[in-house]
């Protein structure tokens, strides 16, 4: 009786398992160079703040990289960095909104009390005797329930006035009406102005960028001849 020759399939099975392995490990061979550089590109990119190139290099990392925990580690510090870019963003953001604001709050304030600044406010501290108007008074007080503003005058001739505050973030001359820079220092930190629109006109404006935040200066001509420390600093 004719008996049909058997298959070899497991040999069969077994050669095409091959295939598909050798296959397989040449597709998904990694290049630890190719690794290399591809997280450089994203630790430039992270440092520049070009998060959408650092993702798209990760991904490309993923394919070059053996390790997965340098991958793991890259996806950590773009997505730390990322979140603090966002935070440093929305805080600036929200310094200038509040610096405006103060602008605003400064500017009615000087403008309502320039021409009598002993009205300015109810707290006053004066230097010297009290017999005597010979000497500088000091009044303060809150706006915008967190800012402190104050004048600075002399008591026998208060049109010799400073109004000063401390705001959250730079601003420009400009932002106080229309402006003229009479002096810049310290690459633009320092700015000293002549305002000459708007309801400070005739004030000079000295914006300073100090460790404590902005220091802003509104002063009248009569108080730069009564304080010649503050006009040699102001002036160039």
């Amino acid at each position: 009786m004719y008996t049909p020759p058997r298959m070899s399939c497991p040999r069969l099975l077994l050669g095409s398992i091959c295939i598909l392995t050798i296959t397989l490990g040449a597709c998904n061979r990694k290049d630890p160079a190719k690794c290399d550089n591809a997280k450089s590109t994203i630790q430039r990119a992270i440092g520049s703040e070009e998060f959408a190139v650092a993702r798209q290099w990760r991904d490309y990392a993923y394919k070059q990289c053996a390790d997965p925990a340098d991958l793991s580690t890259v996806d950590k510090q773009i997505t730390d960095a990322e979140a603090e870019a966002t935070r440093r963003k929305t805080e600036a953001e929200t310094k200038a909104r509040d610096a405006q604001q103060l602008v605003k709050l400064l500017t009615e304030w000087a403008a309502g009390h320039r021409a009598d600044p002993t009205r300015a406010a109810v707290n006053v501290t004066c230097q010297g005797p009290e017999d005597t108007k010979e000497r500088w008074c000091t009044r303060e007080r809150s706006v915008g329930g967190k800012y402190q503003v104050s004048v600075r005058y002399w008591e026998e001739t208060p049109s010799a006035h400073k109004f000063f505050t401390i705001g959250p973030a730079f601003v420009k001359c400009d932002a106080f009406g229309t402006a003229t820079v009479i002096a810049e220092k310290q690459q633009g930190a320092q700015l000293y102005c002549d305002v000459t629109g708007g309801p400070l006109a005739g004030l000079k404006l000295l914006i300073q960028n100090a460790t404590d935040g902005t220091r802003i200066h509104l002063a009248s001509n009569e108080f730069l001849e009564k304080d010649p420390g503050f006009k040699a600093l102001a002036e160039p």
